[in-house]
């Protein structure tokens, strides 16, 4: 099991503790809404401005909003993200002081709380709630294919023995921790007695090592100090020659374990992981290609919003492209849709098609070299099927929601996955939460990050259009206030609640989900926001936290980058300053510095430097 993220420094952060007026929240209730988010990469319009000195960008990822936001240039080149599953583990950036905004490198479970509280009344609060980020479809390296028995589960409730199990080591029963049912363990789990452990080696036993991967190798025994092998290609079953060479080899294959042992220790050890990358080839791939909306045939919607008829024809052309979708993913076939130019494509529209089958959007400016970039990681991209995520919990704690791809929610998680070589791997995180009585403490173990990510993914299943993200903006205000007003103390001679200071970092963050391209108007099209909108939904930890709250580096003399807080940050004329927005990074050079080639040019390479640095992670 991973280990949960440590908690950041929050006394990096010390503002004045916001002031809340009571009022009555209005929050949505809660629905069971699974939604499946495609990968993209977006690109904003470009926008010069000669008194911003506005003199060139560069994509990669982040997005601070400050009171009078710079303007930006459009991005140069695109983040590597769309295709992968899962970010690499960022890189170290050399910056001279801490970071104002919490980092996490995440595992396969991360929760917004490591402490429950114990009063029901307290911890069913709907404003901060508890919830949970589990990322268990993240890539591994391959290996050698091993076959393994299965874990022993709970007859009862079908959770996994792990570690918080308790066992009776005279029978080797095993309690389980979900339900408290006991179970057998076909005596795995007894004790063994100190006349069953030994270490003597019989002669009877004899050695023979064989493995097979690209090719197949033999190990030959007969020498006492030597590891030789003979090796075939592995690529094919082997013929009648082949093996005749493998029984009847140049090696005598065969050797009593007592004099061999030596000889296989150093055969086992020279063994190195396989790390051969091997495309999902299995499964059909079709690429749609779009330039302007669909507007003729099934599936399309007419050219002008204003038509009569428009909202029928648009949840008709809905219908259709989800069926179209379901019809691909049952002949197992990926559909990627990637569209270029300026024309706007009915984004809602086309989105199920890709996300029925199992595919991805992307928006690309045109038929850049990103463009064939993407399309050539999209034949190649790993595309999983047929998964089930399982939860079991304890019975006081209950699902209200799951956010995320999937057609079933089952009340550790585990989670079962067939890989690009079509391996079934199942992956059990158990977690176990101490309860608290102090709301103090409780406050004080939830993770920022998490909390405001969780809350930013729930708050967007209801950003379906434009109206709804305006809606969304005051259910985020609602919010912040009720967590004042549950958790925290009355301003003295004063109606106001300070907001608590143990989780002085969550508005901030929830400020820039309220103002930035997910419920904002950043993004200048509808069709942007809604593949950002989608694209978040989907996202890891890491880059969801990019995409809420993004980070602002300022170039210093000498190639380095401070990291500035966004509610601090002031543009300066004479500086330069990269903006990591985690689908897109851009480069804002002042107009001072803008006027001094040699400055600008210094600056502008070490932003660039930077800007590709990111896009490789």
């Amino acid at each position: 099991m991973d280990p949960l993220s440590s908690k950041p420094d929050k006394s990096l952060i010390a503002p004045a503790p916001p002031t809340i007026s009571p009022g009555a929240p209005t929050f949505p209730l809660p629905n069971l809404q699974q939604d499946q988010v495609p990968s993209s990469s977006i690109k904003y319009p470009t926008m010069l401005s000669p008194a911003n000195g506005v003199k060139t960008g560069s994509s990669v990822r982040h997005l601070s909003t400050p009171p009078a936001p710079p303007v930006f240039t459009s991005p140069v080149r695109p983040a590597a993200m769309p295709f992968r599953t899962s970010p690499a583990t960022p890189q170290q950036i050399d910056v001279s002081s801490g970071s104002y905004l919490p980092t996490f490198s995440p595992p396969y479970f991360s929760n917004g709380s490591v402490e429950v509280l114990k009063h029901k009344k307290q911890a069913n609060v709907l404003s901060l709630g508890f919830g949970v980020l589990v990322s268990p479809g993240r890539e591994t390296l391959p290996g050698p294919q091993v076959v393994q028995r299965d874990s022993h589960r709970c007859l009862d409730c079908g959770a996994y023995s792990n570690l918080y199990s308790n066992i009776l080591i005279g029978s080797g029963q095993w309690q389980c921790v979900i339900c408290g049912n006991l179970n057998g363990s076909e005596g795995e789990y007894i004790a063994l007695s100190k006349m069953s452990h030994t270490f003597s080696i019989y002669r009877a036993p004899c050695m023979h090592l064989l493995i097979r991967c690209r090719t197949v190798s033999v190990y030959d025994f007969s020498e006492e100090s030597i590891a030789s092998a003979d090796v075939i290609p592995g690529g094919s079953s082997p013929n009648q020659e082949t093996l005749k060479a493998l029984i009847y080899g140049t090696g005598v294959n065969l050797s009593p374990m007592h004099a061999s042992i030596e000889v296989a220790h150093l055969i086992f050890s020279s063994l190195r992981p396989y790390k051969l990358t091997v495309p999902e080839a299995s499964r059909d791939r079709c690429w749609v290609l779009r330039l302007r909306p669909n507007t003729y045939g099934p599936g399309s919607v007419p050219y002008s919003y204003t038509h009569p008829n428009y909202p029928h024809k648009e949840n008709s052309a809905l219908k259709w492209m989800e069926h179209l979708g379901r019809e691909a993913h049952q002949q197992n076939t990926v559909v990627d849709i990637l569209c270029a130019g300026t024309c706007p494509v009915r984004v809602p529209v086309l989105l199920p098609l890709a996300k029925a089958s199992g595919g991805v959007f992307v928006l690309h400016d045109d038929f850049s070299e990103t463009f064939g970039m993407n399309l050539q990681r999209a034949s190649v991209r790993a595309a999983g099927s047929h998964g089930l995520l399982e939860i079991r919990c304890s019975d006081d704690i209950l699902i209200t929601q799951v956010v995320g791809p999937g057609e079933e929610a089952r009340i550790d998680t585990h989670e079962t996955f067939k890989n690009d070589i079509s391996l079934y791997i199942t992956r059990v995180v158990t977690i176990r939460l101490p309860t608290v009585d102090s709301v103090p403490e409780f406050l004080q173990s939830v993770e920022d990050g998490v909390a405001a990510v969780l809350i930013a993914k729930r708050t967007l299943l209801g950003a379906k259009s434009y109206s709804d993200a305006i809606d969304m903006r005051t259910t985020i205000d609602e919010r912040v206030k009720d967590i004042a007003l549950k958790f925290s103390s009355q301003a003295p001679k004063s109606k106001l609640h300070w907001f608590p200071k143990e989780i002085s970092l969550l508005p901030e963050i929830l400020f820039h989900l309220r103002r930035g391209p997910l419920l904002g108007n950043i993004v200048g099209h509808e069709d942007e926001r809604s593949v950002l909108r989608n694209l978040f939904l989907n996202a890891s930890l890491d880059l969801s936290l990019l995409m809420v709250a993004p980070h602002c580096l300022m170039h210093q003399e000498g190639g380095t980058f401070e990291e500035l807080p966004a509610y601090d940050l002031v543009i300066q004329s004479d500086t330069a300053v990269v903006l990591d927005h985690g689908t897109d990074v851009f480069i804002w050079l002042g107009a001072e510095l803008a006027a001094d080639e040699a400055r600008s040019a210094a600056a502008l390479a070490a932003c660039r430097t930077l800007a590709e640095e990111l896009t490789e992670l």
